[in-house]
């Protein structure tokens, strides 16, 4: 019984460190009804370089905790391009409508 406890753990734990790893940024868009081509892959560009601008700082001199977006989104921003570009066809039309 504890070897089966520790499977459920150890997979509940696992799936809780990958699940940033998800191109979750294009996931989110698509739920929230953002039809336009690569907007996942915009927004985690912009997390990721909002460290850097003037504008990005003034955030984050606000609301500290929005830099710990900053690993995820750096992370996140290759599989959302992936993601992104896969469903470029479906996004294409439905903008077009």
């Amino acid at each position: 019984m504890r070897t089966r406890a520790r499977k459920i753990v150890g997979l509940g734990l696992a799936a809780a460190l990958l699940a940033p790893l998800s191109g979750c940024a294009s996931t989110l868009a698509q739920v929230d009804g953002h039809h336009a081509p690569y907007t996942g892959t915009a927004v985690d560009a912009a997390i990721a370089v909002g460290p850097f601008t003037s504008e990005g700082q003034h955030i984050i001199a606000k609301a500290p905790p929005v830099l710990l977006l900053w690993p995820v989104a750096l992370a996140d921003l290759p599989l959302s391009l992936a993601l992104d570009t896969v469903t470029l066809p479906v996004q294409l039309a439905r903008s077009s409508r």
